[in-house]
């Protein structure tokens, strides 16, 4: 009677032993699929602002590209402007010349800082979307393969960078 309950409380203690590891197992699991959720709206939420971004840097390229037209436009008036220097208003009309293409200047060097800060604004979202897939992976990865999630871990490669 004594070894039956010496083994019957060896196989109890098994038994629950197993249940416990697989209840771990199982918390485990979802804990990951929570974060893989969690990190999925991260991601979609880092996609639209990447989307927004480029979408500026599109609007600010064909600004500046405008304002380049209008300043080489403004530098041949500048270059033919000596040969009309016979005329006493000339000097004035020059001189707003002069001011409008100083302004152009400052106004493409504005823009292109706004594009580069924007492109690298897009880059390091890119990057850290990109870091936080690869650690979600590395993660479900090292998971055991009978509790691993399934097609958590597929992702398109998307890189900009």
């Amino acid at each position: 009677m004594e070894t039956f309950l010496y083994y019957g409380g060896k196989l109890l203690f098994e038994v629950c032993l197993k249940k416990y590891k697989e209840y771990q197992r199982d918390q485990k699991i979802k804990r990951i699929e929570e974060l893989a959720l969690l990190q999925r709206r991260e991601l979609a939420e880092k996609d639209a602002t990447i989307r927004t971004l480029e979408e500026e840097n599109s609007h600010l390229a064909s600004k500046v590209a405008v304002l380049i037209r209008e300043n080489e436009e403004l530098e041949k008036k500048i270059k033919d402007n000596p040969e009309r220097d016979a005329d006493r208003d000339m000097p004035k009309e020059y001189k707003v010349l002069k001011e409008k293409y100083e302004m152009y200047q400052k106004v493409i060097r504005r823009a292109k800082t706004e594009v580069s800060k924007e492109i690298e604004k897009a880059r390091e979202l890119i990057r850290a979307r990109d870091q936080a897939i690869d650690d979600i992976c590395s993660e479900i990865v090292s998971l055991p393969v009978q509790g691993r999630p399934r097609r958590l871990c597929q992702r398109r490669v998307h890189r900009n960078t």
